[in-house]
């Protein structure tokens, strides 16, 4: 039967990719299955590796004291901070747009407008209904914990502090939630760029192509910095041992 020949091969096929250590990965995109390989390499045990970076740290940091107050000063100050400011920017930069991407790109993926109109309802009511459940459940446990005079006393409600919350959310322009690494408005300006793009379908494929190599391109950046972490907290550490900062935080 033409059938089970096929199911044998595929039996097949999953048998080699597995003692390849290969997992195929399936995802939709723009109405596109697409199948990727990646063949898993041998790691090192990370938590291992920040475990030794944070003892030799230490002992560094400790040996420090034998240095001239000045000397170990200026290394930490004039070196190590502009390399940890230099770390955590790079990191900002890449995970900051991340933010942005993923969700204009999620909803892209979707490959439908009307397709996606189904599901965003459903998880809009499903979030407010989550969070209406938490409210409730969090008054009933946190109620008896707090006293409430009724009466005389005049009870107020200040919406002010509540609507400039929630207008808070919407971004002013299109760079300043990338400056000020605000999720939300990233989040809520990735939503609206990811319907419009599904809105101009197909007039967005190249547009659609450049997000998801650049995407690409920022998640291969920040896996090579995250592979420097034990480098990044040995420095951190050191720095914080030679300027002074450990005896502060222990006084």
């Amino acid at each position: 039967m033409p059938g089970d020949e096929d199911d044998q091969y595929g039996e097949w096929s999953q048998k080699l990719l597995s003692g390849l250590k290969t997992t195929p990965l399936y995802s939709y995109s723009h109405n596109l299955n697409i199948v990727t390989f990646k063949v898993m390499q041998k790691k090192r045990n990370s938590f291992l590796t920040l475990l030794i970076s944070i003892a030799a740290a230490i002992v560094i940091g400790l040996l420090g004291s034998l240095l001239p107050v000045e000397f170990r000063t200026n290394i930490a100050e004039g070196l190590m901070e502009p390399i940890c400011s230099t770390y955590l920017n790079v990191l900002g930069f890449c995970g900051i747009p991340l933010i942005f991407l993923s969700v204009a790109l999620g909803i892209v993926g979707v490959g439908d407008i009307n397709i996606f109109q189904k599901i965003g309802k459903k998880m809009v009511l499903d979030y407010i209904a989550t969070l209406f459940g938490i409210v409730v459940i969090t008054a009933m446990f946190t109620f008896p914990l707090f006293s409430f005079t009724y009466g005389e006393s005049a009870i107020s409600l200040n919406y002010t502090n509540l609507l400039e919350m929630v207008l808070g959310w919407l971004p002013i322009n299109l760079i300043q939630p990338f400056i000020d690494c605000n999720a939300m408005q990233l989040i809520i300006m990735g939503a609206v760029f990811g319907i419009g793009l599904l809105k101009l379908d197909p007039l967005a494929k190249n547009m659609l192509k450049v997000l998801d190599d650049l995407n690409s391109f920022l998640l291969l950046v920040g896996e090579w910095f995250t592979h420097i972490i034990p480098i990044f907290v040995f420095i951190i550490i050191v720095k914080s041992f030679w300027a002074g900062e450990i005896s502060s935080i222990l006084k």
